[in-house]
């Protein structure tokens, strides 16, 4: 991989992360000012940001599967959205903004799950007061996003899985709502790849519920507990696909 590094950087052309990981860590080396990085620390670096984005959006899409063949009801009202407004033709990211419905689920799938309960660690680099609460320097900070996400003080029911809190009265989506789900984090430290994440998450569902109907291998309800891992997945299971007529 190392190998891969060296001959992959370009001083005069920084093409992406990990030529500009290099660039600052080679100014390091020459200002001499600050230890510079090492090839393992990049090598991290850019291994942690792959591993998070393909984690996120394949998690969201086993619990979007399972949710589906839970509550077909709601598999029906996408698929007649999708039908509606995209028709046969391949989805692309910028029908988002057309299909409410299928964004509403999807945004309450991220809040109902939350998938990934806590932030990544940060620490506090000077000693803070943040609403009246004492932060030591150096403090090891999570936030706990599962607990927001199901604040029965910001959401009603908030238990219950139901797509169409995140419509407003005209059905179309409540946009002010959607940025209250944590799932990303928050603020100047939130994950890069959220849009990323939301369109291929946007374009491989509505790409498959167009083409497929799914369904339960049987009647039981599939458990919807979680287990604990990087992030918080749906236990094995198995389900029916067949061609939509």
């Amino acid at each position: 991989v190392t190998r891969l590094i060296e001959w992959h950087y370009s001083g005069n052309h920084l093409r992406d992360i990990t030529d500009a990981l290099i660039s600052i860590s080679n100014d390091k080396r020459s200002d001499g000012k600050a230890p510079p990085l090492s090839n393992d620390k990049i090598i991290s670096t850019v291994n942690d940001i792959f591993g998070a984005g393909f984690d996120t959006v394949s998690t969201c899409l086993f619990w979007i599967f399972l949710y589906l063949v839970n509550n077909p009801d709601i598999q029906t009202k996408i698929q007649e959205e999708i039908d509606g407004k995209i028709g046969l033709r391949s989805p692309r990211f910028d029908d988002r903004k057309e299909l409410h419905y299928t964004e509403a689920f999807i945004s309450e799938i991220l809040r109902h799950t939350s998938f990934i309960p806590f932030t990544i660690p940060h620490r506090a680099t000077k000693e803070t007061i943040l609403n009246g609460y004492l932060i030591p320097q150096d403090s090891c900070i999570f936030v706990n996003m599962y607990q927001v996400n199901h604040d029965e003080t910001l959401w009603e029911n908030a238990d219950l899985f139901r797509p169409e809190r995140f419509l407003n009265e005209n059905g179309e989506l409540n946009k002010s709502l959607v940025e209250k789900v944590l799932v990303f984090g928050m603020g100047i430290r939130k994950r890069l790849g959220e849009d990323i994440a939301r369109n291929e998450i946007f374009n491989i569902f509505t790409t498959i519920l167009q083409q497929l109907k799914l369904e339960k291998c049987f009647q039981d309800q599939l458990d919807l507990t979680p287990v604990y891992e990087l992030s918080m997945k749906p236990k094995p299971y198995q389900i029916q696909v067949a061609l939509r007529t």
